[in-house]
């Protein structure tokens, strides 16, 4: 007869590293491609998983394989959001941290500007380098209410990123005078 194999989710999960969504989805391509056939056992009983040999041409193969390569794909790409997802999370809890805002990590706008300068190559390193320039000329004067993300990572994040850290008794002489009226 047909040989099979014993199979969970939960062990081609661990085996392919994949969540159990991919790997229900690659199942279900595979039984449609004819390639897989699971028949059920009960309830907590491994199925058994009978792997269909390939008939046919080189070319079905190779379509085959198209297929799985592509959802390869879609998996790296939703990898990738993820960590874009959080390096977002980190620029505006750190942007919050040193402005003393308090943006939500969140809001969908504000992702749209950070992810727009992922795509152009900014790093991480960047966008706090960014944040600790801008905040230090800023923070206590008029423009402090410019110290927000649309405003530091839009169009013009590159000019920001490029000017020269502001000198510390700069910084606080400039506060000084402004409170005493000077």
């Amino acid at each position: 007869g047909n040989v099979f194999q014993y199979y969970t989710n939960e062990q081609l999960m661990v085996d392919l590293n994949s969540s159990e969504k991919t790997i229900i989805k690659f199942k279900k391509e595979l039984k449609d491609v004819g390639l897989l056939k699971e028949v059920r056992q009960g309830n907590n009983l491994p199925n058994r998983i009978y792997i269909s040999a390939v008939d046919g041409t080189v070319n079905s193969t190779v379509s085959e394989l198209e297929i799985l390569q592509t959802n390869k794909t879609d998996n790296n790409e939703i990898d990738n959001n993820n960590n874009k997802l959080s390096i977002c999370k980190e620029i505006i809890s750190y942007l919050n941290l040193k402005a003393k805002k308090n943006f939500k990590v969140n809001t969908a706008s504000h992702h749209k500007f950070i992810k727009a300068r992922l795509k152009e190559g900014y790093a991480l390193e960047d966008f706090k380098k960014v944040v600790d320039i801008m905040v230090a000329k800023w923070k206590g004067t008029e423009y402090e209410q410019y110290l927000q993300p649309q405003t530091l990572f839009g169009n013009k994040m590159d000019n920001y990123l490029n000017q020269p850290m502001p000198k510390r008794s700069t910084i606080l002489t400039s506060t000084v005078d402004e409170r005493l009226g000077f």
